[in-house]
């Protein structure tokens, strides 16, 4: 792990959710090219990797809630709430979106509280 971007603890603190590079061009929708953006997941002992599974999509801030890290992803179209089951190893969309992109995601102590922003809306 020699550089990250967007990132999440697991709630024990044995692993790191995060983007290992930057979005270079935000405005760009859908960008399918070179630049996309993954989401890994390392052991913080031994630094051992793990990629949330994806088709060259543009995801980004991993948000880590149980044994489950939500992300944003245009996977499906315009960006919206996703979910990858740390234990399954299964992604599923969470939000259906078919309107603005969602902007950002952020939860707080509590686990049954996650937000994400639609332009200036709390969804």
């Amino acid at each position: 792990m020699w550089r990250g971007e967007a990132a999440s603890f697991a709630p024990d603190g044995a692993r790191i959710a995060y983007v290992p590079n930057l979005r270079w061009q935000d405005a760009w929708k859908r960008y399918r090219g070179g630049q996309t953006t993954p989401i890994y997941i390392a052991r913080l002992n031994d630094l051992q990797l793990e990629k949330v599974p994806r088709e060259n999509s543009n995801d980004d801030d991993p948000v880590w809630m149980g044994d489950t890290i939500y992300f944003l992803s245009d996977r499906n179209g315009p960006v919206t709430l996703f979910a990858y089951d740390t234990k399954k190893q299964s992604v599923k969309q969470v939000l259906a979106n078919n309107g603005f992109d969602l902007k950002s995601v952020n939860a707080g102590p509590d686990v049954s509280c996650l937000r994400t922003i639609r332009r200036n809306l709390s969804v």
